[in-house]
């Protein structure tokens, strides 16, 4: 079984990535406030937090967890609807 929080197994479940060293993931139920740790091959994302409702509430985590945000990021993060089903459903259109 591979490591969920691996780099390599990252791009099928990436919502956006925010800077560097954070993004947001999804595991088809919620989006996921993730940090990156470690380096080099030992490095992997840390689930933060888990948020299945709101964009507001997923801003509110990322300001909370001190979440480094840069110029793409946040356009990216602005782009986002406002709820984690909109964006589902979003998703589910657009394939």
């Amino acid at each position: 079984m591979t490591n969920p929080n691996k780099f390599d197994t990252v791009p099928d479940r990436l919502v956006i990535r925010l800077s560097a060293d954070w993004a947001i993931l999804t595991d088809g139920l919620q989006w996921i406030v993730a940090k990156a740790t470690g380096s080099g091959t030992r490095r992997r994302w840390k689930p933060l937090a888990y948020i299945a409702s709101t964009k507001a509430a997923l801003e509110r985590v990322l300001r909370e967890e001190g979440a480094c945000i840069d110029t793409d990021g946040a356009r990216a993060f602005s782009g986002l609807p406002e709820t984690y089903r909109e964006w589902r459903r979003d998703l589910s259109a657009a394939a």
